[in-house]
């Protein structure tokens, strides 16, 4: 009897794992399980427990006869069920409770068991893959149970078998999975994949080989390379790389992959250039079992990359041409810096020479090894020396500076230079100073020889001018006796003249005075305002005979100047506006303040670390005097000219008006012996604009008080 219950407990244990084994679905696995093991062991529930990393866990599967609670899917956390718990179910712990209600279990166990209704419970572990899954659990809801030992070996061994189905199960859909994420990938790769067959037939087709080629898999499934494929000059080379004609695989253990480019048809007869990447199976005995082909359109690339080469070719072709330019040009330059007759220095950003033209040496007696490497500075006259350290900031923030220098040769000889300075980068973008150094000391003679004869001539016509100037005067008023009508015409042309005479000498000698230094210009603290006012004053008589209305806007400031000068530019410049403006027309004189900020290099701190030079930004401020009219207006190409002597836009205009033509020349030695300049703006037929521009101290501007100015009407 023993026997023939063990057999039927086989059989029937046999009977069941087939059920469990027939499927590798997970759920159905599950599900059989918990079914086959109810009716097995006669049980009113069982359920498949899958525990959690955090030692919670959730019924996955139940079988349980109508009339008690189910428990599917739901998350139980037994507080009691610790780690000691899992580790021992782990190594094989089975647990068998005939009676909860007497059993030795701690009471939160009990209460969960009760939740169910469970009267007595069996628990085995299930072991899948070496790691603990869960529980195959049975319950007993109706009476307490005495666990056969049999039972307990029966669902033992069910749940080993449960396990060793689980395994099988979850390494089935991993590889399941693997080959789907693997189909994906082929499928939406960039590239197309064609497989080949040992025959080389294709046999599998992606629809990137459908995009880029426009065949469908049916299409070409079954067939071989061939000319509808591959252009007939690349077909040997792809036979040659990827597909034997005997129909072994060229590539090989040693060599699995193979590269290589060819010439492909699309099924509209298109001619595309593709890459081709392949890789041969084989089998265990070396057999070839397919051919895995990848290949990718680089016809953009390639017509990329020919554009590439060619503008490679063109720029290097370029490159060429530029540096045999720039080897010209430097050739050039060189030969035009030794060969110029004029001293030439090259200084670095501290005002150090760096190199020196031939004529340097030869001329100014220095050894090369005493003027390279040493302050460009020494070589002028202390004076020189002070005015060159005042201007270098400028120069720097600028990148350009003229200044007439006295220069002292080796052998102590002074001679007067005008040096030309320019900030110039190499291509490199290291900031050189460019000085071009002229002798001037010849003209300057001729000009003092000018100058002297000048001031002569001019003493010498004055005495003898001015005489004849009153004697014409005298006979002028009829004191002497009456004259014809011819002769008082004749009169009045001598007295026109020789008060043009006497003004042109007056002229002649101021300029003289100015340029050669002997008018001393003795600045002071002038109000602006009062500039203006003597000077409209002093032109109101001259405006009322013209019939042109003078205009003033006096503007409250200080400014550093010569009053007497400035009041004789003012005047000059109104003189020209009345005397050039038409009858009933308008002339204005104003000012205003113009404040601009200016960056430039701190190079007196920190003189031995250059690159720590920070730029910092001043302030600089001008006053600006402005002389408007509605004149006939001065060509472009006359702005400049008509502030040089004896310079007028329409010679006989001007001896109908007056003018000697050295008024604004006059203007302008003054202007620039306060440090201002001087311009003109004009639009023909509308009018000028004559500006005096005059620098303002810092302190000054602090302390200057500036009232509302008028903005003066525009020309255009």
């Amino acid at each position: 009897m023993n026997l023939e219950k063990h057999n039927q407990r086989m059989q029937l244990l046999a009977d069941v794992t087939y059920k469990i084994r027939q499927s590798l679905d997970l759920h159905e696995i599950l599900q059989t399980t918990v079914t086959e093991v109810r009716q097995l062991l006669d049980a009113d529930r069982v359920v498949m427990f899958q525990i959690h990393p955090d030692g919670a866990g959730t019924v996955v599967q139940e079988a349980v006869l109508p009339g008690w609670s189910k428990s599917i899917n739901q998350n139980i956390v037994d507080t009691c069920f610790g780690t000691r718990f899992i580790d021992s179910y782990q190594n094989g712990r089975v647990s068998a409770i005939s009676d909860v209600e007497k059993a030795c279990i701690t009471p939160c166990h009990a209460d969960l068991l009760r939740q169910f209704e469970v009267k007595a419970n069996l628990v085995i572990p299930i072991i899948s893959q070496g790691q603990l899954w869960g529980l195959l659990i049975a319950h007993q809801c109706s009476a307490p149970r005495e666990w056969q030992a049999f039972e307990v070996d029966l669902l033992k061994q069910l749940a080993d078998q449960a396990g060793i189905a689980l395994a099988q199960a979850k390494l089935l859909a991993d590889l399941d999975q693997a080959h789907q994420q693997l189909r994906f990938h082929v499928e939406n790769s960039p590239l197309a994949v064609i497989e080949w067959d040992h025959a080389c037939r294709i046999q599998r087709w992606s629809a990137q080989a459908e995009r880029i080629f426009g065949w469908s898999a049916a299409e070409v499934i079954g067939r071989g390379p061939d000319h509808w494929f591959i252009h007939t000059d690349d077909l040997h080379l792809f036979r040659e790389h990827v597909l034997n004609l005997t129909g072994h695989p060229f590539p090989n253990e040693a060599n699995p992959d193979i590269e290589q480019l060819t010439r492909n048809y699309t099924k509209a007869g298109d001619l595309i250039d593709c890459e081709w990447y392949s890789s041969a199976l084989f089998d265990e005995e070396s057999n070839l079992v397919s051919i895995l082909s990848m290949a990718q359109d680089v016809s953009a690339r390639q017509q990329a990359e020919a554009a590439l080469q060619q503008l490679n070719r063109e720029l290097e072709m370029r490159v060429e041409q530029r540096t045999a330019a720039l080897q010209e040009s430097e050739q050039r330059f060189r030969s035009l810096f030794e060969a110029a007759p004029d001293f030439i220095y090259v200084l670095n950003t501290k005002g150090v020479i760096q190199h020196v033209n031939p004529v340097v040496i030869e001329r100014s007696g220095y050894r090369k090894s005493e003027l390279e490497g040493h302050p460009f500075i020494h070589l002028f006259a202390p004076k020189s020396q002070v005015l060159c350290q005042q201007h270098f900031a400028d120069l720097l923030a600028q990148g350009s500076h003229r200044q007439e220098l006295e220069f002292v040769g080796k052998n102590g000889k002074i001679l007067t230079v005008d040096c030309s300075f320019k900030v110039v980068k190499d291509r490199l973008g290291q900031t050189s100073i460019l000085v071009v150094q002229r002798d001037i000391s010849d003209r300057k003679a001729l000009e003092r020889i000018k100058d002297e004869f000048i001031s002569v001539v001019s003493h010498e016509l004055r005495t003898p001018l001015t005489s004849i100037h009153g004697s014409i005067k005298l006979l002028a008023t009829g004191q002497l006796g009456n004259l014809s009508d011819d002769g008082q015409q004749m009169l009045d042309i001598a007295d026109q003249n020789t008060d043009r005479l006497v003004r042109l000498v007056s002229d002649v000698l101021d300029l003289q005075r100015i340029e050669s230094g002997q008018a001393k210009i003795c600045k002071q603290l002038c109000d602006a305002a009062d500039l203006m006012t003597h000077a409209t004053d002093a032109m109101r008589s001259m405006a009322y005979h013209h019939n042109v209305t003078l205009k003033s806007t006096p503007l409250l400031t200080m400014v550093w100047a010569n009053p007497d000068y400035m009041v004789q530019t003012l005047t000059n410049l109104l003189s020209n506006a009345i005397k050039f403006s038409q009858p009933g027309g308008t002339v204005e004189l104003a000012a205003e303040l113009r404040i601009e900020e200016r960056r430039v290099k701190d190079n007196l701190s920190q003189p031995n670390r250059p690159d720590t030079r920070l730029p910092f930004s001043i302030k600089h401020t001008e006053l600006w005097f402005q002389v408007i009219d509605q004149g006939q207006g001065i060509p472009a190409d006359k702005l400049e000219c008509v502030f040089e002597r004896f310079q007028q836009v329409d010679a006989s205009d001007a001896r109908e008006k007056g003018g000697t033509g050295l008024g604004l020349a006059i203007c302008r030695k003054i202007v620039e012996q306060h440090g201002g300049k001087i311009w003109a703006e004009s639009v023909l037929g509308q009018g000028s604009c004559f500006f005096v521009a005059l620098p303002m101290s810092c302190w000054l501007v602090e302390k200057a008080e500036v009232s509302e100015s008028v903005v003066p009407p525009t020309l255009s």
